[in-house]
C-alpha cells in the first residue's frame, strides 16, 4: 500500500514596502507627457485699515482678493525643468481706485552635462501697484498708484569637486516704473555672483557668497540733478540644512556696501 503523502503549503509572497511620498501634502495635479502641471484658483476677502497707507484723511475698505496660478515640474531622470505663475486682483469696495492687478512668475531649467557639471538658467517677472507711501513719496498726493513691473534673468553653472561645488552665475534685472511721477527711475541691473560649497555631511552643508552689481538709470541725472548709477559688492555665508525630506532650509548672514556715481549721494 502507498504512504499517505503530506503537501507542504507554499511560503507567502514577500509583503511589498509601500514607497513613501516625498512630498504627501502637494496637489496630485495633472501630466502632460513628462511635465506635472497643479493649477489652482483662490479666492479670499478681508479689510484694509488704510489701503492707500495715507497720514491724513484715512479711509478703510473691505476687499477681495482672486488669484489664478499654476506650478510646473519636469518629471525627467535627467536635467529639470520647474515653473510658478500667478495672477491676481485685489477688489477694494469702498476705495475702489485702489483697486488693481498683480502678477508674478518665474521658470527653472538645468542641464546635466555630466555626473559633476550642470548648467542653469531662470526668467522671472512681478508686477504689482504700490502706493506712494510704499515708495517713499510721503510729500506726493497720497492717492495715486505706480505700477512697478521687473523682469530678470539668471545664468550659470555649477561644478563639483569631490565635495566641494563651485558656481558663477551672472544676472540681469529691469525695474520700470508706470505711472505716476516715477518713470525717471527706470533702471537696468547687471551682477555677476560666486558661490562655494561643501558637503559637511548630507544634513549640514556650509556656504559662501560673493557677489556685485551695477546699476544703470535710463535717464543719467534725475529732476534734483544727481547721478544715481551705482557699484554695489555683497557677500554672505551660511549653512544649507537637509535633516529630512519635510525638514529641510538655509540661514545665513551678510554685509552689503553700494558706492554712488555721484559723490554728492
Amino acid at each position: 500500500a502507498l504512504s499517505p503523502t503530506v503537501a507542504a503549503l507554499p511560503a507567502p509572497p514577500p509583503q511589498r514596502k509601500i514607497r513613501r511620498e516625498d512630498k504627501p501634502f502637494e496637489p496630485v495635479g495633472l501630466f502632460v507627457g513628462n511635465l506635472k502641471l497643479t493649477p489652482y484658483f483662490e479666492q479670499s476677502a478681508g479689510y484694509a485699515s488704510n489701503p492707500f497707507g495715507a497720514s491724513t484723511g484715512v479711509k478703510g475698505s473691505a476687499l477681495s482678493v482672486s488669484e489664478l496660478g499654476v506650478a510646473l515640474q519636469s518629471n525627467w531622470s535627467r536635467n529639470e525643468l520647474t515653473g510658478a505663475a500667478k495672477i491676481g486682483y485685489n477688489k477694494y469696495f469702498q476705495t475702489p481706485e485702489a483697486s488693481a492687478p498683480y502678477g508674478s512668475g518665474v521658470i527653472d531649467y538645468r542641464l546635466d552635462a555630466s555626473r559633476d557639471l550642470s548648467f542653469d538658467t531662470e526668467g522671472r517677472f512681478n508686477t504689482a501697484t504700490q502706493t506712494n507711501a510704499q515708495l517713499g513719496l510721503g510729500g506726493a498726493t497720497t492717492r495715486t498708484l505706480t505700477q512697478v513691473s521687473t523682469y530678470g534673468a539668471t545664468g550659470g553653472v555649477n561644478n563639483k569637486f569631490g565635495d566641494l561645488t563651485l558656481g558663477l552665475h551672472g544676472t540681469v534685472d529691469r525695474t520700470q516704473y508706470d505711472g505716476g511721477n516715477l518713470s525717471s527711475d527706470d533702471y537696468n541691473a547687471y551682477g555677476l555672483k560666486l558661490r562655494a560649497g561643501y558637503r559637511w555631511t548630507e544634513a549640514v552643508q556650509p556656504f559662501a557668497e560673493v557677489g556685485g552689481d551695477v546699476r544703470v538709470y535710463d535717464t543719467t541725472f534725475d529732476a534734483s540733478g544727481y547721478d544715481r548709477a551705482s557699484d554695489g559688492v555683497a557677500g554672505r555665508a551660511g549653512l544649507k540644512l537637509s535633516f529630512s525630506e519635510m525638514l529641510n532650509g538655509e540661514a545665513s548672514v551678510g554685509y552689503g556696501v553700494r558706492a554712488y556715481r555721484d559723490p554728492r549721494l
